[in-house]
């Protein structure tokens, strides 16, 4: 059509800036309004840039600096990284709507969606979780409530003292080191406030489980943690017949070498496994975590990569 420009008939560089002004990224042109934007950002980078550039034909741009092309290279993908984060959070805050909107006589307008969405987006990119899991904990453990404290447990996934001594250091050979095989990133962000120089967040898991209750982020890695031991342990029993410290390693090893390989059906057996050590009190609790993931489309083969290499 007239009022279009194809993507075809511009430079490699025009293309990236171009696309950067694509509401559908996927389309083959630019429609009108998109062209109007086009000419603008490029004429800006063109006055940003100077004599760098040679405007010889009039719809492609000619980069002869180097330093030039990684520019507005660098530019975009910083572009499209925010765009797809923006994205990502929005999903998430879909997923805790559609929650919380799934109780009786909830009241959205009490949650702060943007708070848990940014959080839980924060955890999930970290460290390759999915981020239906963490909305699906705390959605059933404490509602999307925040700095919860109660006997039962602390933080946003309902920490207990139990489930965090595992995390410290103690003797050689304890689950302490199993935890760092497992994800050694995750547990020093936990446990350390500088790593480099040992410094323990908590003296204690019954101090460290307390910051949970005043730190949502810190309570959800916490969480996420305990799950992914939980997940190792069920794919062990699985695999093995049994968890224990060797076969545990060996699940590990195999999950981070890709040899160990679940089928949908056996990861969510596992998941489901894994939930219900996570919490044992409830036994309706599993099955209704495991209902919500499938709700968001989860599919349970992604736990094949929940702990990384």
């Amino acid at each position: 059509m007239s009022n279009q420009l194809p993507l075809s008939s511009l430079s490699n560089f025009d293309r990236i800036i171009a696309r950067s002004c694509m509401k559908n990224p996927n389309a083959k042109a630019l429609t009108e309004e998109e062209i109007s934007l086009f000419l603008k950002k490029k004429e800006s980078i063109c006055i940003n840039i100077g004599d760098t550039f040679h405007k010889e034909q009039p719809d492609a741009l000619y980069y002869e600096n180097p330093a030039v092309k990684k520019s507005i290279i660098d530019t975009e993908v910083a572009s499209l990284n925010d765009n797809n984060k923006a994205k990502e959070i929005q999903e998430i805050s879909d997923m805790i709507t559609t929650a919380v909107k799934s109780h009786k006589n909830s009241d959205i307008s009490k949650i702060d969606v943007k708070y848990w969405a940014q959080k839980i987006y924060n955890i999930s990119t970290k460290y390759n979780v999915p981020a239906a899991l963490i909305v699906s904990i705390i959605e059933k453990e404490t509602f999307f409530r925040k700095n919860i404290t109660s006997g039962n447990g602390t933080g946003p996934m309902q920490m207990t003292t139990i489930a965090v001594q595992d995390f410290f250091p103690s003797n050689q050979g304890s689950w302490h080191d199993i935890y760092e095989m497992m994800d050694s990133e995750l547990l020093n962000d936990i446990l350390y406030t500088d790593f480099s120089h040992k410094k323990l967040r908590a003296d204690n898991a019954s101090d460290l489980r307390k910051l949970a209750g005043k730190d949502d982020e810190l309570g959800m890695k916490m969480g996420v943690l305990t799950f992914e031991m939980n997940f190792v342990k069920a794919v062990a029993k699985h695999k093995f017949g049994k968890a224990t410290l060797t076969t545990v390693k060996k699940t590990i090893q195999g999950l981070k070498n890709g040899t160990i390989k679940l089928s949908e059906t056996q990861a969510k057996a596992c998941v489901t496994a894994a939930l219900k050590n996570y919490n044992s009190v409830f036994q309706t609790y599993a099955p209704q975590v495991v209902d919500s993931l499938q709700r968001m489309g989860i599919q349970f083969t992604e736990f094949n990569d929940i702990i990384k290499s």
